[in-house]
């Protein structure tokens, strides 16, 4: 287990969504696209990983996070991206599909120290997903979503997005928090270096790490 004794001097705990929080499954997108339509050139031959890497480093999804492009032109752009003509439906269907749940034993762990150590949370996301795990929330746990945090930010609302340095000395100045006292927390490495370089303490959630079970404050 991570031993953070000195937590408690923290002033804040800035979070991320995806895996902290809400499970997240490229393949099963990948998988989704792949039976409800005719996936063009070799893209089913390629390891899903490899797929990973190149579809979600595209300017179309970054562009998406930042909110600067809405829900049709995503599928429009998406279509011509893939070489695909599908519905606007099955396309959404299919995005949403990376979204697989929430973990209730992180959201119980937030809802037990979110009193004591304010906790915001920034998230890449974009307006698809959130029309999608905001009633997700409801459905799975119950109550708002929102309710767990002080401030919710989400890129596509900020208009920027991690690992960018400036999104993250953004909400310490909008929230007067102290980068040395604030913790971030996420699974992507890069975020995290990103947050370690304005001053922020930060952990890395790492494969099969768990916030409840590895984050130890007193």
């Amino acid at each position: 287990a991570l031993d953070f004794t000195c937590f408690a001097t923290f002033q804040a705990k800035i979070r991320s969504l995806a895996s902290p929080l809400l499970g997240s499954l490229f393949v099963t997108t990948f998988s989704s696209l792949v039976l409800t339509s005719k996936l063009s050139k070799d893209w089913t031959k390629k390891p899903p990983e490899t797929e990973r890497i190149w579809f979600c480093s595209h300017p179309l999804f970054f562009d998406l996070e930042k909110g600067l492009v809405n829900e049709d032109d995503f599928c429009i752009r998406f279509n011509a991206l893939c070489q695909l003509n599908l519905p606007k439906h099955q396309i959404i269907n299919a995005w949403n599909a990376l979204l697989v749940g929430y973990r209730k034993e992180s959201i119980e762990w937030v809802k037990v120290h979110n009193h004591k150590y304010p906790t915001f949370l920034y998230s890449n996301t974009n307006q698809i997903h959130y029309d999608y795990f905001i009633p997700q929330f409801s459905e799975e746990i119950g109550g708002r979503f929102e309710n767990l945090f002080k401030t919710p930010y989400y890129s596509h609302k900020m208009g920027q997005r991690k690992p960018d340095p400036a999104s993250f000395q953004f909400i310490l100045d909008k929230e007067g928090l102290i980068a040395a006292e604030t913790l971030f927390i996420d699974d992507n490495e890069p975020n995290v270096i990103a947050a370690a370089s304005v001053g922020m303490q930060v952990l890395y959630l790492q494969s099969g790490m768990r916030v409840e079970k590895d984050l130890i404050i007193f």
